[in-house]
């Protein structure tokens, strides 16, 4: 299933997905990364953008800043009702 997010979009992101946080504008990969965190509990984070380097990852905010997750990991919200 193709997953295309708009920016400012809400994604729900499950427990156990480790997000990390990469300097874009000084890595040229994703390689090399400043920091990760597990996720503990579900999250709904903002979507901010694929990443240009590889479109297999994207940017979400998390925390006042900008995270890096695997596209797999980020689903729609689904709305209740």
């Amino acid at each position: 299933m193709m997953k295309n997010f708009k920016q400012g979009e809400y994604v729900y992101i499950p427990s156990n997905v480790m997000l990390f946080r990469i300097d874009m504008d000084q890595k040229k990969d994703l390689t090399n990364f400043e920091a990760a965190k597990l996720m503990e509990k579900p999250q709904h984070l903002m979507f901010i953008n694929e990443c240009k380097v590889d479109s297999n990852w994207v940017q979400v905010f998390y925390k006042g800043e900008l995270w890096t997750v695997k596209k797999e990991n980020i689903y729609e919200i689904e709305e209740e009702g």
